[in-house]
């Protein structure tokens, strides 16, 4: 087993930290609209659960549902 290298442990932890911002960003811009989940998801098309996930970071966002998330 190859050992990571130091600067791809950096990249990865900054890729972790920008990730964790935008998905901090995703609820905060959401509360400050007065949108619940559900409104969201509704003016999204996506799931109120694949919603929540992106929100707490647990699951991966593609660019597709960001864009559907930024123009709702």
């Amino acid at each position: 087993m190859q050992k990571k290298s130091i600067e791809s442990l950096i990249k990865t932890e900054k890729s972790w930290w920008i990730l964790r911002e935008v998905y901090e960003n995703i609820k905060l811009m959401r509360k400050q609209s007065g949108m619940t989940l559900k409104d969201l998801s509704e003016k999204t098309g996506l799931s109120v659960g694949f919603l929540s996930q992106i929100e707490r970071g647990t699951s991966s966002l593609a660019i597709t549902s960001l864009k559907k998330i930024a123009d709702a």
